[in-house]
């Protein structure tokens, strides 16, 4: 039997019907970067009364985290970086809450340039299979099968990881995917939880969230950035090209890795 037919995602779970694995997003994280400056201190607050939507928050001596518990999402404003931060797969929260900063933040701020915009997805692709059929997979399709290669090397490869860094025009990636058990998975996916979970009942339910992580699954960490001497236009574009891109990445990956031509 080929080791790909076993393979199965829990449609219950998602309350969904589908043919072949999907990847599911776990966290979002949109920051923009740009050159300290002495007067962003008179400006935070101001800035942060403009999203009232956020009902909690912290600050320090460097800057202001607004917290939205009920939704799970954050807004850092900083000295020196701005970042929108989400523990959900809520696609339509996440672009209107990307759009409202890029709208206000920039402005209220004072800033006319950046020096770097970065867009990252975290995804899980939840898995009914062996751990160690899994890992063949990823090695099969991602790794050199030359036999001069493979005798030099220890018989049995029992785990792996592909990390690779892209360029594309403009754009720079990190990427990064591999095999996880259930209790590897709070290692590689950065559940927010000072910022997202209330302090009251964040030890109770945190342990829940890791319980609702799948048995085995394929995780995929894409950071897509660019850097140099950005203007706020190029950072309101870069948002929907970004949203894009890592879809079509993610998902043209995954159909790659269990495709059985």
């Amino acid at each position: 039997m080929s080791i790909y037919s076993s393979l199965f995602i829990c449609p219950a779970k998602l309350g969904l019907h589908m043919s072949r694995p999907i990847p599911i997003v776990q966290n979002v994280t949109f920051q923009l970067r740009y050159k300290p400056d002495l007067r962003f201190f008179n400006l935070f607050y101001g800035a942060a009364q403009k999203f009232p939507e956020f009902a909690h928050w912290q600050t320090d001596h460097l800057g202001i985290t607004l917290k939205d518990f009920d939704n799970r999402c954050s807004l850092a404003i900083r000295h020196d970086m701005f970042a929108y931060n989400q523990d959900s797969s809520d696609a339509d929260l996440e672009e209107t809450s990307i759009q409202k900063i890029m709208a206000e933040l920039p402005a209220s701020l004072g800033i006319e340039s950046f020096l770097r915009f970065g867009y990252r997805k975290q995804f899980l692709v939840p898995l009914r299979m062996a751990f160690d059929n899994l890992v063949t997979i990823l090695r099969v399709k991602l790794f050199s099968q030359n036999e001069d290669l493979r005798v030099v090397l220890p018989e049995t490869i029992v785990d792996l990881m592909y990390r690779v860094d892209f360029a594309e025009s403009d754009e720079r990636f990190h990427f990064t995917a591999g095999p996880v058990r259930k209790d590897e998975i709070p290692k590689w996916i950065t559940f927010n939880r000072n910022d997202h979970l209330r302090p009251e009942v964040a030890d109770k339910e945190y342990p829940s969230l890791l319980n609702e992580y799948p048995d085995i699954a394929l995780f995929l960490d894409i950071d897509m950035y660019r850097t140099g001497n950005l203007t706020s236009q190029e950072a309101r574009d870069f948002y929907p090209i970004a949203t894009a891109r890592l879809e079509k990445l993610s998902g043209d990956f995954v159909q790659y890795l269990f495709s059985q031509d």
